[in-house]
């Protein structure tokens, strides 16, 4: 009865009240009671509202390891206003203000004030002790609860310190709070009742009036003390109508919460019924925009696939088409030609008669002239020249030119190749039966304008139109010769014997030449094997494109194209004299 009634210990006022347990003895010591070491601390301090109200004296109780506080004293029968189990919490003294201490769970905070250093430091201690012998169950945060008027009439969280939860998981803690104090609270009428049934069997035991007279002073003695407990215990009938009320405002608390979950989860399912309905509204756009593309795509395809478009998206300074499209056109249809190129059929000239260039050709100055410069060129530093591509043995490089508007950028490419001799790799490159085999841009087999020599002939090549250019040829003379270990093949554009331009075309102006040589096994010996047989391979190209094109299409077609003609045509040279004899 005695730790029931401590709450009346310090009734209120702002100093710091304390009890301890104490054993109940009548003298013969059977009737221990089990009390609680320590029992209620409870006093009056400030607590920092907010911004608005500022500091606000508010009732504090420390009870069965937790911290509960209410608006007065006189109210704590309407149930806490907040409470925060000890377990957990970090109590820190300010620094600066020597009155105020804070008390921390997690993110929640707790700001206090003593109306003394001294009751400050007794507030510390208090919690600290309670903090540090409490048994926690469970781990209980920092949460702020409505008063017990509020909650029981299911009205939303009284204002304070704290923001209002706003998410389940937040509910979802106060009502684990609020279980937790249910327990307690339950854990107080567990020992009233307990209580009462220990009175009630001495009450029985005691024997009746009747026989009063004739009871020994013991017995007398026994029932005066029996009595006194009874008249104690009539004492508590308020206190425990509080008790009664604090319950009747948790379970209420409780439901109040458990209907704030079920509210949150709805408005949170409406705000995702909106971003869904939003979602699926950019979703329609985005379709829409994708079948007009198709769209488009699909008669821009069939004009394509129906021939020209008109002389809007021809070749020239006037054309339609931009830099982009006009590379995408032009670079399509390449690879197009690349994959039919196993299917074309070839066509084959016949071999040349043999015989020497004639001093007195007017192309017989020319010839030795431009020969001779590519001939010194070899092993040329590339110092200047931007890089193309790296890959192993191949190295491709490029100087940009401009010639009357139109790119005609030197290319130089250098590769090794094993398998196959400078001599055969010249033969391939110089000889027309091979040309088609490798050569894929041809609408048709070469033209023999005229046999200069058995190593020189007149030719006229006609490439195959890629649309939006137009169709092309070239008119060149082509010389192949051979010294010892080395070997090079020259092709350069010349008007001697050229024909005249058909409509619609335009002419090509080239100046090519290829530069093979062959290095032998150590010693100089012959191979017997062609793994023995390295070619080292040197080609270089100034093409002019004739008419008009882009320039910064023409140079992003030569970037792609020559290294994989110097990959096709290295591959074909090895494939085709591998199981031929070997020619140096």
């Amino acid at each position: 009865l005695r730790a029931l009634n401590a709450s009346a210990v310090a009734g209120g006022g702002s100093a710091l009240g304390s009890t301890t347990a104490a054993d109940i003895d009548d003298g013969d010591g059977e009737d221990d009671f089990d009390l609680p070491d320590k029992l209620v601390v409870q006093g009056t301090l400030s607590k920092w509202t907010n911004y608005v109200t500022g500091w606000q004296a508010r009732f504090f109780v420390i009870k069965d390891g937790t911290l509960s506080y209410f608006k007065s004293a006189q109210e704590t029968e309407l149930g806490c206003r907040g409470a925060v189990s000890l377990c957990r919490a970090v109590v820190t003294a300010h620094s600066l203000d020597e009155n105020r201490f804070d008390l921390c769970v997690g993110d929640h905070i707790w700001y206090l004030r003593c109306e003394s250093p001294d009751l400050r430091a007794t507030w510390i201690r208090a919690l600290e002790s309670y903090r540090s012998d409490s048994e926690c169950r469970a781990c209980g945060g920092l949460r702020r609860h409505g008063s017990a008027l509020s909650i029981a009439s299911g009205s939303a969280t009284s204002r304070g310190s704290f923001h209002p939860s706003h998410n389940v998981r937040e509910k979802l803690a106060e009502i684990e709070t609020f279980r937790e104090m249910l327990g307690r609270q339950l854990d107080t009428l567990q020992a009233y009742f307990d209580l009462c049934s220990q009175l009630t069997g001495r009450g029985k035991a005691a024997k009746p009036e009747a026989l009063a007279e004739a009871a020994t002073p013991a017995e007398t003695e026994t029932g005066a003390t029996n009595a006194a407990l009874m008249r104690q215990h009539a004492c508590h009938a308020t206190e425990f109508r509080g008790e009664a009320v604090t319950f009747k405002a948790t379970t209420a608390g409780i439901i109040h919460q458990m209907r704030s979950c079920v509210e949150l989860m709805c408005q949170r399912e409406d705000q995702w019924k909106k971003r869904l309905e939003r979602q699926m509204d950019k979703r329609h756009h985005m379709e829409d925009l994708v079948r007009s593309l198709q769209q488009r795509i699909e008669a821009a395809q069939q004009q394509v696939g129906a021939g020209p478009l008109g002389p809007d998206f021809e070749e020239g300074p006037g054309c339609r088409l931009d830099e982009d499209e006009f590379f995408d056109a032009v670079d399509a249809q390449l690879d197009r030609m690349d994959e039919a190129a196993s299917s074309m059929s070839l066509l084959r000239a016949s071999r040349l008669p043999s015989h020497g260039l004639d001093p007195e050709h007017p192309l017989s100055q020319e010839i030795a002239t431009v020969c001779q410069q590519h001939w010194d060129s070899w092993g040329a530093s590339t110092e200047g020249m931007e890089l193309l591509e790296s890959d192993g043995p191949l190295e491709v490089y490029r100087s940009c030119l401009e010639q009357e508007g139109a790119a005609v950028d030197p290319i130089l490419a250098r590769h090794t190749v094993t398998g196959v001799s400078a001599r055969e790799v010249a033969e391939m490159f110089w000889n027309l039966q091979y040309r088609l085999d490798w050569e894929r841009t041809l609408d048709s087999a070469p033209i023999v304008l005229d046999t200069l020599a058995s190593d020189t002939l007149l030719l006229q090549q006609i490439y195959k139109r890629l649309w939006p250019t137009a169709q092309r040829d070239s008119v060149f003379w082509s010389h192949i010769r051979h010294a010892e270990q080395r070997t090079m093949v020259v092709n350069c554009s010349t008007e001697v014997g050229a024909p005249p331009l058909a409509s619609g075309r335009q002419r090509m102006q080239l100046n090519v030449s290829l530069i093979c040589e062959t290095e032998l096994p150590e010693g100089g010996r012959l191979p017997t094997e062609r793994s023995q047989l390295r070619c080292r391979m040197q080609y270089s190209a100034r093409v002019h494109p004739g008419g008009w094109a882009p320039m910064a299409v023409l140079r992003q077609v030569a970037k792609r194209e020559y290294p994989r003609f110097m990959r096709r045509f290295s591959g074909y040279c090895v494939d085709r004299v591998k199981h031929m004899p070997v020619q140096i």
